[in-house]
């Protein structure tokens, strides 16, 4: 089977959103929530691609099929003053999982980080999901035990 991944594309959007919106509903079985996204398509393009990009969509394809995508940003670490790569979603479809997509994902983000310089990956993962709490550790990620990720919630509209 041939896996490729690469850059997301605007023509890509249609695909992503798709994706995106299967990961809700996963998440929507994990935690018992009701995530029904509204215009996924348009914000994914918007801030994947617009004048107001914010992060990059690598996109997992099996034989053609898209089956994951990853989606990440770089950002300057405080202590090192060195790049770090953020990912903000690691999704793979669920015929696909345990397969080698979510680890191919990992492992290119890991060489888009090094190239540009970075010492660390960062991300979140859900206590809630110990299945990627797992892959996870397989990959040789640990717990930050010493910081507590915050959020600040707000619509922008205050910003």
């Amino acid at each position: 089977m041939d896996l490729t991944i690469a850059p997301a594309r605007l023509e890509d959007m249609a695909t992503v959103a798709r994706l995106f919106v299967e990961f809700e509903r996963y998440l929507n079985t994990i935690d018992g929530g009701d995530r029904r996204p509204t215009g996924v398509a348009n914000k994914l393009a918007r801030y994947g691609f617009g004048e107001q990009a914010v992060c990059t969509i690598l996109l997992a394809r099996r034989d053609g099929a898209a089956v994951g995508y990853l989606t990440y940003s770089m950002a300057l670490w405080g202590e090192d003053l060195r790049p770090f790569l953020y990912v903000a979603d690691l999704f793979v479809s669920a015929p696909a999982r345990g397969t080698g997509v979510g680890m191919a994902l990992m492992q290119r983000a890991r060489h888009i980080a090094t190239d540009a310089g970075a010492g660390r990956m960062l991300w979140g993962v859900w206590d809630r999901n110990p299945s990627a709490r797992a892959f996870y550790e397989r990959l040789g990620a640990t717990p930050l035990t010493d910081e507590t990720i915050m959020v600040w919630t707000f619509d922008g509209a205050d910003a």
